[in-house]
């Protein structure tokens, strides 16, 4: 009893000194910034500054005048001048009601009697136009809200009367008209000379699924599946047989993070996270602290950092040098008495050229910060929406998050864009690219 009390005492004194010291810190933060002040609004000193610019010839004039003196209520004369401010303003939205005519018409050479079409953007039986569903479509996708939110936009501020159901359907009708947009984007990254590759958690009706990521800089490609294993990469990147089998492999290079099932492909050209590594060799430092941890967190990102130098060069000297020194890094045996140092140092022998693919390859990044950055959006709606409610809103929250990612990174505006597939389909034409920039 006597000890676990000696246990407890300097337990508190040790709680006791953090807190003396986090209140010492806060205050010296606070002083701080009280003697700095407070930031004047407007460019610093010494640069020019900035309004906004002349909005250009006024839309409609509102005239001002007065009658009676301010200050003895005398009566006033006008002098002839008049000064204009300009101010830019915004038009409430308006719902406008379009009635469709189409005209009953009789061949004189046939005698076949037929009426004239709607245009094809509109479909058979239209009851909303098509700028509701891109704007549906961008409040959703692009601003991020949820459905309830969508409709309640729509209703109170354009005064369309809409349903969060509503908004649904709309959504998952489009994306089965749009869908040729993904398998262009597909093949698009089948023939891409690389790959970023990511996962994260999904939820479907409160049971867990994965939502997987492919892209680059050019194109996004989300994917939710059930499975987290080797089978999704080869149903993304490869062409299989009837059987699932790998019948033609993916020819260019995937960038990912270390977790196994991309180690399982045997297929696959590879490129390790060096990002991840380095973290991972910075959070051992931090939590043990010691000359073996710091040696190794120094080193790892010292080779990284002359890794991009010799690839920029491609001199053949500097690359050699790099392999050379992570060869010595993952075999140094003063290092690999430290348990969790040895862990990495495995790691490294075991993916070592894997890790240093990109030194061979210009262009290639050596880290897969793209696709963190990337599926970024995904986990965002997770935290507001906490996933989707059946396999077919599933499908359409990968697709339009699919679609609306790649038209942000080709600079395409998304709502002439689906106007344009829709009528597409409708007609029976094939959906415009979503690459055609």
């Amino acid at each position: 009893m006597r000890e676990r009390d000696q246990q407890i005492a300097a337990l508190e004194k040790v709680i006791e000194e953090w807190k003396r010291g986090h209140r010492a810190r806060s205050k010296r933060r606070s002083t701080r910034q009280a003697s700095a002040g407070r930031k004047k609004p407007g460019r610093k000193k010494g640069h020019p500054g900035t309004q906004r610019k002349d909005p250009g010839k006024p839309d409609r004039r509102e005239h001002f005048r007065q009658d009676c003196c301010a200050a003895c209520a005398g009566h006033l004369k006008a002098t002839g001048n008049s000064l204009e401010q300009k101010v830019e303003e915004v038009i409430p939205a308006k719902v406008e009601v379009v009635g469709l005519v189409t005209y009953e018409y009789e061949c004189r050479a046939c005698g076949k009697v037929q009426w004239s079409k709607l245009p094809p953007e509109y479909g058979p039986n239209p009851l909303l136009g098509p700028m509701v569903l891109s704007m549906i479509a961008s409040l959703r996708y692009e601003l991020r809200l949820s459905f309830h939110q969508v409709a309640w936009h729509m209703t109170n501020v354009v005064g369309l009367r809409i349903t969060a159901s509503g908004v649904y359907q709309m959504l998952a009708r489009a994306a089965r008209r749009t869908a040729p947009v993904l398998t262009e984007i597909l093949a698009t990254a089948r023939e891409a000379p690389f790959n970023h590759m990511d996962e994260t958690s999904h939820f479907e009706n409160g049971v867990q699924q994965w939502a997987w990521f492919l892209g680059s800089p050019n194109y996004s490609l989300f994917h939710i599946d059930k499975s987290r294993g080797h089978g999704v990469i080869e149903k993304l990147l490869c062409v299989l047989d009837d059987a699932g089998q790998v019948l033609v492999p993916y020819d260019g290079t995937v960038i990912s993070d270390f977790m196994g099932a991309y180690a399982t492909c045997a297929w696959m050209f590879h490129q390790y996270c060096w990002a991840h590594l380095i973290c991972a060799a910075k959070k051992e430092a931090d939590l043990d602290p010691c000359r073996r941890t710091k040696e190794f967190r120094h080193r790892v990102a010292a080779i990284h950092r002359d890794a991009l130098v010799a690839q920029t060069s491609q001199k053949r000297g500097a690359k050699q040098g790099i392999r050379i020194r992570l060869g010595r890094l993952a075999a140094d045996p003063d290092l690999r008495r430290h348990k969790d140092v040895a862990r990495l140092q495995d790691r490294i022998h075991v993916e070592f050229l894997n890790l240093l693919a990109f030194l061979d390859i210009p262009g290639l990044p050596a880290d897969n910060n793209q696709g963190e950055r990337d599926i970024r959006p995904l986990v965002v709606f997770r935290a507001t929406s906490f996933g989707t409610r059946s396999p077919l809103g599933t499908a359409t929250h990968a697709h339009w998050m699919s679609l609306t990612q790649t038209a942000r990174k080709q600079d395409v505006p998304l709502a002439p864009f689906i106007t344009k597939a829709v009528s597409a389909h409708h007609a029976g034409r094939p959906l415009p690219s979503i690459f055609a920039n």
